[in-house]
């Protein structure tokens, strides 16, 4: 798990640093510097023009649809255009496509299973969603035990949830 991850951080920053060094020297610094600012500037534009639709979307407690999604995943190339460099601007234009964005949020809907936003924030899982493993069965358990369930909840602290380990 450390190792991809590592890779991930270490590697991409240092293909964009070589990226923006070639461009620079074919193109020059100055040129190079104003499509960097460029994409930046294109990033904060396109994350004002999603933030509050996709906000609200998230917050609605439905379950995710690919019309849902779609706002994430300009947010998310928003983001990939907001880094400097050009490894992560190739990535993020795919994602400001409608056809590419549509194929992508309905894989991403099939795979999630029963996962659901919260109304109040977090994730709410249902068990039997379309990609779910089966429940293990204890044998002597009653039969409804496979019948699809909605486990909700909400950490609350009691005050005898602070009392010292020692008992004082």
């Amino acid at each position: 798990m450390c190792g991809p991850l590592l890779l991930l951080l270490l590697g991409v920053p240092a293909v964009e640093i070589f990226g923006l060094i070639r461009v620079a020297e074919r193109i020059g610094g100055f040129e190079t510097l104003l499509l960097a600012v460029g994409s930046f500037i294109l990033g904060v534009g396109v994350m004002r023009g999603q933030s509050a639709a996709t906000l609200r979307n998230l917050q609605s407690g439905a379950p995710p649809t690919a019309d849902m999604l779609a706002g994430p995943l300009v947010f998310i190339a928003a983001l990939l255009l907001m880094f400097p460099g050009f490894l992560t601007d190739a990535l993020a234009m795919p994602l400001l496509l409608p056809p590419v964005r549509r194929a992508l949020a309905r894989r991403l809907v099939q795979r999630s299973g029963g996962a659901r936003f919260g109304a109040r924030g977090g994730f709410v899982f249902t068990t039997g969603g379309a990609r779910s493993a089966p429940p293990r069965r204890d044998p002597g358990a009653p039969e409804d035990v496979d019948a699809p369930q909605t486990v909700r909840g909400r950490i609350e602290r009691r005050p005898d949830d602070w009392e010292h380990p020692t008992g004082g």
